[in-house]
């Protein structure tokens, strides 16, 4: 992280608290770090929930935010909810595919430092409705490739590659519904 991203974000928010993935080594691989724990997984879908008003579903992400949970666990909480059918492993790209509007992705992230080289995959965001919910960022952004940069945690060095791996959960038309009627009340 250099200096202007800390002095824009974290310096610029006293008492507020970040998710920031540590480098396990000098240079980091691709394959290192897909196994890697992302705290943040939890956090982007409670951002999600509390925006659209399924704070119920927030709380459930709350209770384990601390125990820094895992890809296949976020996705078995959401699973739970029956208020979602879900697609596990899909190939779906945030800039390159379509999206449907009223289908919530989950990506883990893939950025790379434009002067290293390194690879970082321990970012993850979700997307619903057009909007991208980071972890670290206080309003939902349009999906473009510029603000998906932004959510690559390190910096204006770190930019956007890929999307590592997806899934997709689809509302049921109730939950759809009210998902809906709340993002327009709140406009």
């Amino acid at each position: 992280m250099d200096g202007d991203w800390r002095q824009a974000t974290i310096l610029r928010n006293p008492g507020r608290w970040y998710r920031v993935p540590v480098a396990a080594s000098d240079k980091q691989s691709s394959v290192k770090q897909s196994s890697k724990k992302s705290a943040c997984i939890a956090d982007c879908l409670i951002k999600f929930f509390d925006h659209v008003g399924l704070t119920r579903f927030s709380e459930a992400f709350k209770e384990v935010r601390d125990l820094s949970p895992q890809w296949k666990r976020c996705r078995s909480i959401i699973k739970k909810f029956k208020k979602f059918a879900h697609r596990y492993n899909i190939n779906i790209d945030p800039l390159r595919s379509s999206l449907a509007n009223d289908v919530l992705y989950l990506f883990q992230l893939r950025s790379v430092h434009t002067d290293t080289g390194d690879v970082d995959n321990s970012h993850a965001v979700c997307v619903f409705n057009g909007l991208v919910y980071d972890a670290n960022i206080d309003n939902p952004l349009p999906v473009n490739g510029p603000n998906l940069d932004k959510c690559c945690v390190g910096g204006t060095s770190w930019v956007f590659d890929k999307a590592v791996r997806s899934a997709m959960f689809n509302p049921n038309s109730r939950t759809a519904s009210f998902i809906q009627k709340h993002l327009q009340n709140n406009k």
